[in-house]
């Protein structure tokens, strides 16, 4: 099953190193032995966690800007009092959304034995459209930028359709063995930010999700699980994704002197973002214009020094951050590379329950490459997280030659180092992540938690073509 979760931090010389838990367990406590839980027992053990183990909660404090937590907490208790396994990840999500850090977070992973799983698969296809039903629905609407029409997901083609404010997307030529044509894929409806609702794996196995469309509405973000949109009639931005694998970058030649490098994602390998780079490596050196299109990157892997690379011509400053000692960051700390975070886990281990000094990173200076590259342009956007934050901070940092364009990011780097902890929550698997450390000691003061990362020169929304916009700039 593809099941994914949201994004995890650690650092490492100096990165900020993002990455999602795709396989392996993460570090587990408070296993819960059967199936006998209680979204209420979830919520109060996630408490327990948050207060213990969250250094914004310490810095913000309950009486200045989080006050009303008690309030919440005590509204929420009830809440989940009444919410079933199946609605209990959706309703401890919304308790956290007060304390508006996006590196605090919960995600499930339910296990389904084979009847389940059977009977999921019995439901979906009761009453599942056919290919030239599918087809005649996507051709009533007309909206490009719209969120009905043809999608892949780098494995199958994909038909969202619309009935009034409720979206479904299914299968329209599945490339997956066992997959059928109508197989229901997700089922969505809007929200304040953009849609929420219930995503299924290829074996039909539900889970709840949220999904924001970014890049002109060429790209459908499912939280590391990306799309791309097949029929938009917006030539440049769908060149911008890889209809083959909707996460990796892409690049093209704009005119003479600019190229456009769209990175959709820094969840890929190392390796293969390096050869990315080296197998375009004249295009990039022979560019006096480079446009780093970064729109609904959510993050990833701390990947990107090798891109920076292509226009450094300052130092990094040295930096660190602030930690909360508690035994779940120790044992976290512990788990990291023993070199480097050493002196962070005897501090905690020393000061349990105080606020100590977390990981040093000294100055990073990286050799200025020799090539025509003038002037680089980041466009970013709300869906920005993370790892794409650090990316417009360590390239600004590094480089005199970067301007960005576009909207605030969405301000989730202030508290880094995600830790994850599973809730007593059976097969259903719910797990907590929280942030172990601060980006530097002036946060939150300093921070970019409020008003996200704002660009040097803003983009109206309604500008039809920003990569355009950015051109014209540039020109």
């Amino acid at each position: 099953m593809e099941w994914y979760t949201p994004i995890m931090m650690r650092h490492v010389h100096r990165l900020v190193l993002l990455g999602l838990l795709l396989g392996g367990a993460p570090s587990v406590a408070g296993e819960t032995p059967s199936n006998a839980w209680s979204c209420s027992a979830a919520f109060h053990d996630m408490v327990e966690k948050l207060e213990a183990d969250y250094i914004g909660l310490r810095l913000l404090g309950r009486d200045g800007p989080l006050s009303g937590y008690e309030e919440r907490k005590a509204a929420f208790a009830e809440k989940c009092a009444a919410a079933s396994g199946e609605t209990c990840t959706k309703v401890l999500g919304s308790f956290l959304e007060f304390l508006g850090d996006g590196h605090l977070f919960v995600f499930e992973r339910p296990e389904y034995d084979a009847a389940e799983l059977a009977a999921f698969t019995k439901q979906a296809r009761t009453h599942r459209p056919g290919r030239d039903e599918l087809v005649a629905m996507l051709s009533q609407d007309r909206a490009p930028r719209g969120i009905v029409g043809r999608w892949t997901d780098g494995r199958s083609e994909i038909a969202i359709v619309g009935t009034g404010d409720r979206y479904r997307a299914y299968l329209l030529d599945p490339r997956v063995e066992g997959a059928e044509t109508g197989d229901l894929k997700a089922e969505i409806t809007p929200t304040e930010s953009g849609f929420e609702g219930t995503y299924y794996s290829y074996e039909h196995a539900p889970r709840y999700v949220t999904a924001r469309l970014h890049k002109e509405g060429t790209l459908l973000s499912f939280g590391a699980v990306l799309w791309a949109k097949l029929d938009s009639r917006f030539t440049r931005e769908s060149a911008m994704v890889d209809p083959s694998d909707p996460s990796r970058p892409t690049l093209a030649r704009l005119n003479e002197d600019t190229t456009l490098l769209s990175i959709p994602s820094f969840l890929i390998d190392y390796n293969e973002f390096r050869a990315f780079l080296k197998k375009h490596d004249k295009i990039l050196d022979g560019s006096r214009n480079l446009v780093i299109d970064i729109r609904g990157n959510t993050g990833g892997n701390g990947i990107y020094f090798p891109l920076i690379e292509y226009f450094a011509d300052r130092t990094l400053p040295a930096s660190q951050g602030l930690v909360l000692a508690s035994p779940d960051t120790l044992a976290y700390f512990r788990n990291q590379n023993a070199r480097i975070y050493a002196r962070v886990a005897s501090n905690i281990e020393n000061h349990m329950g105080a606020i100590v000094d977390g990981p040093a990173y000294p100055e990073k200076k990286l050799k200025p490459a020799r090539n025509k590259i003038e002037r680089v342009a980041i466009l970013a956007d709300g869906g920005c997280m993370s790892a794409a934050e650090s990316f417009i901070l360590h390239a600004r940092a590094l480089s005199s030659r970067v301007k960005t364009f576009g909207s605030p990011t969405a301000g989730v780097i202030d508290y880094t180092s995600v830790n994850t902890l599973k809730l007593p929550s059976g097969t259903r698997n719910i797990y907590f992540g929280y942030p172990t450390s601060t980006y530097n000691k002036q946060v939150p003061d300093k921070g970019y938690n409020d008003t996200g990362i704002v660009p040097d020169i803003p983009i109206d929304p309604e500008v039809e073509d920003k990569v355009a916009f950015v051109l014209g700039r540039l020109e």
